[in-house]
């Protein structure tokens, strides 16, 4: 039969649009009807995006070379965890001998300049000696300094030995060692190694922009982290979004590619997959109302382990829905079955 269907709900009454059929349970006869309830969900799963184990700008330490290296034997493969002032690296070559040398030599020249300077000092105060000379000695020593201190931050990194041409590199923090195998050597001013302290680590994921103001959680396996930054600035029509630190369930490492599942807030209804169906053209479940079964249509927005996040203009929450048997009712419903 063709009536206009209203459901009496607890907030209200909502009338289906348009004319609709109902279907009564004692007409079924031997089909097996089961159902199950009905949730209401503040959030739900989108579509798994391409995400990729990274740190942001700003939270690695680059480990810079002053000398040019021409070899460079790494102790360590690239991934390995290391504590600071752990060796990560024998450096050779005869640049490093005359760095060593240099360092050395300035750090004289900076003893004398500063000697010079102290003993000066009373004596300008004095106005002893005048404005020029001052100004030249100290000059001469803060300058020597600043390049004493300049070498001096690559110097404390290294451990040196008997040979000269040879030291260790050490790190000058702890992380996961990153790294690319040079060839022909290390220019002066390059990156020997790069640390990633392990906490920086995150996922990092495009989404579309449309969506930047619902993003909650990204979860991948057993891991699943909340969403700590996302950009304001759009490439094309997605944004970049971090995640919080890796926890001890995501045991990924700098660079790896996987695929994690966005979470987004929103208000709607988890359904079994199996309760859905086809109905005048759009999605529907069967809801349970006394002895009757009242197609209801729903849209599809997500899904959530399985089943699916669904908004209806309806109230579902708790309601009961058809989870058996759902094929043959729309059958029914189509004119396929009995009345």
């Amino acid at each position: 039969m063709r009536e206009k269907i209203c459901l009496f709900l607890a907030a209200g009454i909502t009338c289906l649009t348009g004319w609709a059929q109902v279907v009564d349970t004692s007409e079924l006869g031997q089909l097996k009807l089961e159902y199950a309830s009905v949730s209401a969900s503040e959030t739900y799963a989108g579509q798994p995006l391409a995400a990729l184990a990274a740190y942001r700008a700003g939270e690695s330490v680059s480990v810079i070379t002053l000398p040019r290296v021409q070899q460079i034997h790494y102790l360590l493969p690239p991934g390995t965890e290391v504590q600071k002032g752990q060796a990560i690296a024998r450096l050779v070559g005869p640049e490093v001998h005359h760095f060593l040398t240099e360092f050395e030599l300035v750090g004289k020249q900076l003893a004398l300049a500063e000697s010079r300077f102290l003993a000066n000092r009373d004596l300008y105060q004095q106005q002893a000696i005048d404005e020029a000379r001052w100004m030249t000695i100290s000059s001469t020593y803060y300058e020597l300094k600043l390049e004493h201190e300049h070498l001096d931050h690559f110097h404390a990194l290294l451990e040196t030995g008997s040979e000269h041409d040879r030291v260790l590199l050490t790190a000058p923090a702890g992380g996961i060692v990153q790294y690319r195998q040079p060839v022909g050597g290390i220019p002066e001013g390059g990156e020997v190694v790069r640390i990633v302290p392990k906490d920086s680590l995150r996922l990092r994921v495009d989404i579309p922009v449309a969506r930047r103001a619902e993003l909650t959680v990204l979860s991948s396996g057993s891991c699943r982290l909340g969403v700590e930054e996302i950009s304001g600035v759009a490439s094309e029509f997605r944004v970049t979004a971090w995640s919080t630190t890796l926890s001890e369930q995501c045991t990924f490492v700098p660079g790896q590619r996987l695929m994690a599942t966005p979470w987004y807030r929103g208000n709607g209804f988890r359904i079994p997959a199996e309760s859905l169906m086809q109905w005048q053209g759009a999605s529907a479940v069967l809801v349970h109302e006394g002895q009757q079964l009242v197609p209801t249509p729903v849209d599809i927005v997500g899904g959530i382990d399985g089943d699916y996040f669904v908004r209806c203009a309806a109230n579902l929450a708790d309601r009961e829905v058809l989870v058996t048997s759902v094929s043959a009712v729309q059958g029914i419903l189509l004119g396929l079955g009995g009345e």
